[in-house]
């Protein structure tokens, strides 16, 4: 697979010929045409082993997908969730892993031996509220990353199992709206599901079908677990740039 495209084929992938991407809110039809989808389903067990309480395995392996997917050796990861699963797969890919849980340590980006190629914002935030103040200031720290080298910026987004989708997908809309408005380009959508097993599926381009019958066949199983849903977004150039 290729590091800097996690929507380019490989061994064992399913690719259905559409490519509809669905919308989420807060996308016009323009923007969600240009969106590139896929969805993962991720074990979260090892064999007979039964999965754990807060889908350990599941969340490791999503951390260390994303670090593959969107870096390569040596290069720098920062995370504003200061998130231990992505800390522990930065460093055993050989990863430089910064993390950005507190807002002084920002004028520390300079200090960087190497340019960011992922951060990571998990949103909406823990403890924090989702005011324009408080996302102005996260997608400034951002674009502050995005400045120094091309990069891709994933909103992670987590649903439990039964919870509605109502604020989930306001919550998103509202940060897409912030992005759009700080020059960020909505790129690609990744919906990751905790599935019960061993193995790893991934489909690209999914239509909005294959987007329902993805979280239909999560939602019937024993124990359907956690869903995420990442948001790429890539700074768009100025006419100054």
């Amino acid at each position: 697979m290729n590091p800097s495209n996690p929507n380019q084929p490989a061994t064992g992938i399913t690719i259905p010929t559409t490519a509809t991407p669905p919308r989420v809110a807060g996308e016009t039809t323009t923007t969600a045409t240009r969106v590139a989808t896929s969805v993962w389903r991720l074990a979260d067990r090892d064999g007979d082993t039964t999965a754990t309480r807060h889908d350990t395995r599941f969340v490791s392996r999503l951390a260390r997908r994303l670090v593959l997917t969107y870096t390569r050796r040596d290069e720098t990861i920062i995370d504003f969730a200061g998130d231990t699963a992505v800390r522990d797969a930065a460093v055993a890919t050989t990863r430089t892993y910064v993390a950005l849980t507190r807002r002084h340590r920002i004028a520390e980006l300079d200090h960087l031996i190497r340019p960011a190629s992922l951060t990571i914002l998990r949103w909406p935030r823990p403890n924090i509220a989702a005011t324009p103040t408080a996302i102005s200031d996260l997608l400034l720290a951002c674009q502050l990353i995005a400045a120094t080298a091309p990069s891709t910026l994933a909103v992670v987004s987590t649903i439990e199992a039964g919870d509605t989708s109502t604020s989930h997908n306001r919550h998103l809309g509202t940060l897409l709206d912030a992005a759009a408005k700080a020059r960020f380009a909505h790129t690609q959508r990744i919906l990751a599901l905790a599935s019960p097993g061993d193995g790893d599926t991934y489909t690209y381009y999914p239509n909005e079908t294959d987007i329902d019958a993805a979280l239909d066949a999560w939602r019937d199983t024993k124990r359907p677990g956690i869903r995420v849903d990442i948001l790429g977004l890539a700074k768009r150039a100025s006419r100054h740039d």
